[in-house]
């Protein structure tokens, strides 16, 4: 451990907090709350929109491990430091982008950047910090970070409504140049080591490919049609790819990915349980987008009427926290998971009835749930495994947790743009006044981009309340296929995780 001034700590404690506060803002339900002014200016359909946000954490889930590993072989403030710069930089790309590819493309960056800044800020916070300071300087760190995730909408829909949507990208620049500066005064130059990089390269390789190749498939077949050869033939690819991933996986000498640690069941259990849930927070994007969509709230308007599902969960992670202590993981988890399925279950109903009360209920209990089940699983999978081991199984629970985001958003994005897909064909079919539209057209009319001129002003508003309807039954689909698969986490916890873990 290189000991620190007591300035150059704090100097160090508030770089780290600016950049993982950066990448949660950036992760969180702020671009869901922007989403619709974005395809609006941008003229986007919904599976590009989609992909702002899910081209962020798909590359962020692929490339986590690989940061982890550039930062041990380079030294980890050379890796934050160049992780910043590309942070930055694609920023400037975001913000001033003109049409989707651009966007999309400058997102993907991005998250280059934060699979550099991540695992890196990390590793500094463990080398400058002993043992015994280091999980309440971290603890510090990610609390006050968790912030930016659960006032995320809230201050994405102030930039948007009050500035502009670009603006969610050009606040990073000044994040980017304050934590930069305070990295180069405040942490001292890597050591240099003289081992050789061990990369698994054909790890990766065949992670990128099928993992991103599964993604993919989930987002473009409501487009290309599920039963489609370019699906079908896709689909395949990532299955036997991330095949050939485990396979390599179990048998390299320093693998990307240590599976040989799934053989615990407790630990595999966890990690399962831990992905699902994290998951969950992929629909915090969709909520924000058929709040708006549905009772035509503006984007602060969402961003406040969000605040139940996640600011509740600042005040329940310590009362979660103290209770596993108490009792062992298994209780709360099992708590939280009921309350999960639940409010997941609730939102789907209650979407139907366009009423917000109703669906503020969803929210709160979503709000009380989660707390209950992350800490508690995180520290059912440490007590699974020993003590010299638990450095590298973070950086398993890290990756899995942007892994089950991506596949999370991919999920509900593709659930809700074929159901909505194909009710929009029905109705566009069976109503002869509507017969020469496009669904994209219908789409533009929800977003009040253009006007229909061959329809009246009565047809208009007919169709706009039509189409309204299919998209809310589309997004209740899609919030209670996620609610039966938070079942499976219910399951896990009642047959693996033990009475009095920890």
């Amino acid at each position: 451990m290189i000991q620190l001034t007591t300035l150059h700590k704090n100097l160090f404690i508030i770089a780290m907090i600016i950049s993982f506060s950066m990448i949660f803002f950036n992760e969180s339900g702020s671009i869901g709350v922007a989403s619709p002014q974005i395809q609006r200016a941008l003229n986007l359909s919904i599976v590009d929109s989609h992909w702002i946000m899910n081209a962020f954490l798909l590359t962020a889930a692929l490339l986590l491990l690989l940061g982890g590993k550039l930062a041990d072989h380079y030294g980890c403030r050379k890796v934050f430091i160049i992780g910043i710069i590309v942070f930055a930089i694609a920023s400037v790309f975001c913000a001033c982008a003109q049409n989707g590819t651009i966007l999309i493309g400058a997102r993907v960056m991005q998250a280059m950047g934060a699979s550099l800044i991540y695992p890196s800020g990390g590793a500094l916070l463990s080398l400058h910090f002993s043992k015994k300071t280091f999980t309440k300087v971290y603890g510090t760190v990610i609390g006050i970070a968790y912030l930016f995730i659960a006032f995320g909408p809230l201050l994405g829909g102030m930039l948007t409504e009050f500035l502009t949507w670009r603006w969610l990208f050009w606040v990073n620049i000044g994040f980017c140049l304050v934590c930069l500066c305070l990295t180069l005064r405040a942490i001292p130059k890597d050591i240099k080591r003289k081992d050789q990089l061990r990369l698994d390269l054909k790890g990766l390789s065949f992670l990128i490919i099928g993992l991103g190749a599964f993604v993919i498939t989930l987002m473009q077949a409501s487009s290309w049609g599920w039963s489609s050869s370019l699906t079908l033939t896709l689909f395949t690819l990532s299955v036997l790819f991330l095949f050939a991933f485990i396979i390599t996986e179990a048998t390299a000498k320093d693998p990307l990915l240590p599976v040989l640690l799934f053989r615990d069941p407790t630990f595999l259990a966890g990690n399962l349980i831990y992905a699902l849930v994290a998951s969950c927070f992929a629909a915090l994007v969709f909520w924000a987008f058929w709040l708006q969509q549905t009772f035509h709230f503006s984007a602060v308007t969402a961003g406040i009427a969000m605040i139940p599902a996640t600011v509740i969960s600042l005040f329940m992670l310590r009362i979660s926290g103290n209770w596993g202590d108490r009792v062992g993981s298994r209780k709360p988890m099992l708590v939280g998971a009921w309350l999960l399925v639940m409010a997941l279950a609730w939102i789907a109903i209650s979407a139907n009835r366009q009423s917000y009360p109703w669906f503020f209920f969803g929210l709160l209990c979503f709000g009380f749930a989660t707390p209950l089940i992350i800490p508690n699983t995180i520290a059912a999978i440490m007590d699974s495994v020993e003590p010299d081991l638990r450095a590298s199984v973070a950086g398993v629970y890290l990756t899995l947790q942007h892994v089950a985001l991506s596949l999370g958003f991919a999920m509900l994005s593709a659930i809700t743009t074929t159901v909505d897909g194909h009710n929009l064909k029905r109705l566009l079919q069976s109503t002869p006044a509507y017969a020469n539209l496009t669904i994209q057209q219908v789409h533009n009319l929800l977003l009040g981009k253009t006007l229909i001129v061959p329809l009246t002003m009565t047809q208009m508003l007919s169709l706009k309340q039509a189409a309204t309807l299919t998209y809310t039954h589309a997004f209740s689909c899609a919030m209670f296929a996620l609610s039966l698969l938070q079942l499976i986490v219910l399951g896990l916890t009642l047959r693996f995780i033990p009475r009095k873990a920890g």
